[in-house]
């Protein structure tokens, strides 16, 4: 696998687990907010939150750009070995 497609590789992952921690962040600010009663929740809305969340978590992870923040560490990845690995072992 060439470089450059290895690099892309590990910015989409970084994209996804920042857009699964604001998820959760998201979801753990919801739990702080008490229901006033006014109006019933159902299980659609429960629902239609979360898949809501799941939209905005991914959307704000890539505007935030987390995968800029990991610059200096993704331009190594990949050009050294890993700690315990003997020069010259690594299958390319």
């Amino acid at each position: 696998m060439d470089e450059g497609r290895r690099l892309t590789q590990a910015k989409a992952k970084i994209d996804e687990y920042a857009a699964f921690f604001v998820q959760q962040m998201m979801q753990a600010m919801r739990a702080t907010i008490q229901p006033s009663g006014l109006v019933a929740r159902g299980r659609g809305e429960e629902i239609f939150q979360g898949e809501l969340d799941n939209l905005f978590s991914a959307q704000m992870a890539k505007s935030f750009r987390f995968s800029k923040a990991f610059g200096p560490s993704l331009e190594r990845f990949g050009k050294q070995d890993p700690p315990g690995v003997q020069e010259g072992s690594r299958v390319a």
